[in-house]
């Protein structure tokens, strides 16, 4: 046996020897969802697994309050692991991110062994708000992801068990907040004398329904009001709407949310009212690198998994994260372990109640593994990030 497939069985090893820890974490953060840019508790409960065990832990990374950073090691390369843990308002993981927040402390916690016999660095981020505001934009724009060499992260989904999935794509995405201003008036006595800012929220949908028609398949549009007045028979002063938008092609998005924006000044011209527009969500597509892809395909089939080679097309089904955002600044990519039974849909209480069983959880010891003998594999040969960096420059 050689030393390289050693290493990797030891890390192996380490990855179920620490799994109850995991679990512990993973089922505390089920039983106390908390949404975007709240999460102390799991922050805490994640970053402080690392400092117990050899990381230097910074808190209050870029500014976030839940954010944090773990590093063990020093020098180049450096690899990181992100690590994600916010829940869904009234759904609780319902995207299961109580699997992916501690995948990512196993992932690191493994790959000290990789580190103390190949030199390098391990990081874990602990990257708040990915569902909704983007905690990892924030955190670029930071330099938080500046001289790191490679980037990963683990996803749960629905799928045949023993299946897993290596890159894939994500749609960029940009979120709005629309609100318009008018004038308040009684319905009935001088209904003349108001400006209806409802009206110009329904204008805008009724534009939006008549655009879907005339763009390209896969963009996806959707939205909701968000303040539609205060008593009907008080003609609404103020009245709001959240609007997404979705394409594979980040250049294409931002012409139609453009055109979306040209839309809701349109409505406003057209009831007398004012608008403003507010851009809350800014993700980018994700551009998944081709090595690091092959790295993780290959482990997770010596793990014992079903892994499909890369589509040449895009997905039928994809939906966005922020984690497109890293890859467009740092080689990255990601992965699927099946933790849910084919056909159930993410951001459902189906999915928050699988979240916490134990094909979940043993999806995510799979996934620990995973990353944890990548970085091995990474560490152990520089050319294979030489090679990820070239892909990503497009050399």
């Amino acid at each position: 046996m050689s030393t390289h497939t050693a290493l990797k069985e030891r890390v192996s090893r380490a990855a179920a020897e620490i799994f109850p820890v995991l679990v512990g974490i993973s089922r505390q953060m089920h039983a106390r969802p908390e949404i975007a840019f709240q999460e102390a508790q799991a922050a805490g409960w994640l970053s402080a697994a690392l400092k117990d065990n050899g990381f230097s832990v910074e808190r209050d990374v870029a500014g976030l309050a839940t954010a944090f950073a773990g590093t063990y090691g020093s020098g180049h390369p450096v690899i990181a692991v992100l690590s994600e843990y916010d829940a869904l308002p009234e759904l609780g993981h319902a995207c299961g991110h109580n699997l992916i927040g501690p995948s990512a402390i196993g992932a690191g916690l493994c790959a000290r062994l990789a580190v103390d016999a190949l030199g390098g660095t391990v990081k874990v981020f602990g990257t708040p708000a990915e569902e909704v505001g983007g905690g990892k934009p924030v955190m670029i724009d930071a330099g938080v992801f500046k001289g790191v060499d490679a980037v990963m992260m683990f996803h749960p989904y629905p799928g045949e068990a023993n299946s897993a999935a290596v890159g894939g794509a994500s749609l960029a995405l940009r979120g709005l907040d629309i609100t318009y201003r008018g004038k308040s008036a009684h319905s009935a006595f001088g209904p003349w004398e108001g400006r209806n800012a409802l009206d110009g929220v329904i204008l805008l949908f009724n534009a939006l329904n008549a655009m879907r028609q005339q763009l390209r398949p896969d963009v996806r549009l959707h939205g909701i009001i968000t303040n539609g007045g205060q008593a009907f028979n008080i003609t609404p002063e103020v009245a709001a709407a959240r609007i997404g938008v979705r394409s594979f092609d980040t250049k294409y998005l931002q012409q139609v949310a453009a055109w979306i924006e040209d839309a809701a000044r349109g409505a406003a011209a057209s009831t007398g009212t004012t608008v403003e527009i507010v851009t809350f969500m800014r993700y980018d597509a994700m551009k998944s690198n081709p090595t690091l892809g092959s790295v993780l395909r290959e482990n997770l089939r010596t793990l014992g998994l079903t892994v499909p080679d890369p589509r040449p097309t895009p997905p039928e089904r994809a939906a966005s994260s922020d984690f497109g955002n890293v890859s467009q600044v740092v080689p990255a990519a990601g992965f699927a372990v099946a933790t849910h039974a084919p056909g159930t849909n993410f951001h459902t209480p189906e999915f928050a109640a699988g979240a916490c069983t134990d094909q979940a959880l043993a999806g995510m010891l799979i996934a620990v593994k995973a990353m944890a003998t990548s970085i091995v594999d990474l560490l152990a040969d520089p050319g294979l990030l030489g090679k990820a960096r070239a892909e990503f420059d497009g050399k």
